[in-house]
């Protein structure tokens, strides 16, 4: 198979583009009051979001709910290579409900 000079160009900058998405960070843990979110290093390509509120077994109130949306607005989208997330309950509850 000849390969042309566009197609060589092509798979650089696709390899440049992985190597830069690499440096990306899933977003800060810190910013979010109700989540906790994390990236396990032995398992790529996943992260976990818990919430965060197990006194009121994890209910979604005003805030927690637009925390969710950011968190999964931003989650495989930011060059993280996060593919698949598990969401999970903190305490003794996955979700109670709307608080």
């Amino acid at each position: 198979t000849i390969i042309g000079s566009h197609q060589i160009r092509q798979r650089e900058d696709t390899s440049r583009d992985k190597q830069q998405a690499r440096h990306h960070t899933i977003p800060e843990i810190d910013m979010f009051e109700y989540l906790t979110v994390s990236k396990p290093e032995n398992q790529p390509g996943i992260a976990v979001v818990s919430l965060n509120r197990p006194r009121k077994r994890n209910a979604i109130n005003a805030q927690l709910w637009k925390e969710i949306g950011t968190v999964f607005g931003q989650l495989g989208t930011a060059g993280d290579d996060v593919r698949c997330v598990l969401l999970r309950g903190t305490g003794r509850a996955f979700c109670a409900g709307i608080d």
